[in-house]
């Protein structure tokens, strides 16, 4: 069959075009059928599209991989824990993944278990218990409201200064003076 446009070549091309709701075919060759169709001047290449395709798989690949990198945030040293492994499964790999992510702990422990603060049962070390400097400073200002709301200011003045004395980072408690 000739290309019903030039006549010379041909047909290896069929155009079919809706007009007024009829199917109309038109049998063209490839000259023809470019200078009609703009879709039909595209030359397709397998290898071009395969190499276009691979080149946007890895440059994607590459990218999500920093983004995570940079995403999954701080990485403890001693266990080498991210953040981002943290967070979903809740399990810390050691003793300093607390000092690591500590900033990024506090919200969700916090909002866990209503406080940051441990405050039940102490655990022993090696046959001495473990002296919580913090919890004595808390009873001591306690003690020491209690003493000035009293009036009995040597009381809240001694109660002042062992205060003081804890908060300025000594282990050792003085120990408490007997009344007068």
């Amino acid at each position: 069959m000739r290309c019903l446009k030039c006549r010379k070549r041909t047909a290896s091309v069929k155009l079919v075009r809706i007009v007024d709701g009829k199917a109309r075919s038109i049998y063209l060759c490839q000259e023809c059928a470019a200078e009609v169709s703009p879709f039909h001047k595209q030359t397709f290449s397998l290898q071009e599209a395969i190499e276009k395709v691979l080149t946007q798989l890895i440059e994607k690949q590459s990218a999500e991989q920093e983004t995570d990198e940079a995403a999954s945030g701080p990485r403890c040293p001693s266990c080498g824990t991210t953040l981002t492994a943290y967070r979903k499964s809740f399990l810390l790999g050691c003793a300093q993944c607390y000092q690591v992510f500590g900033g990024a702990l506090d919200p969700q422990l916090r909002r866990l278990h209503g406080s940051t603060r441990h405050v039940g049962r102490v655990p022993r070390m090696v046959g001495k218990p473990l002296d919580d400097v913090a919890v004595t400073v808390t009873a001591l200002k306690k003690e020491l409201a209690s003493a000035v709301s009293s009036e009995d200011f040597e009381k809240a003045a001694r109660l002042r200064d062992r205060i003081r004395h804890l908060q300025g980072g000594s282990d050792h408690v003085i120990p408490e003076m007997p009344e007068m």
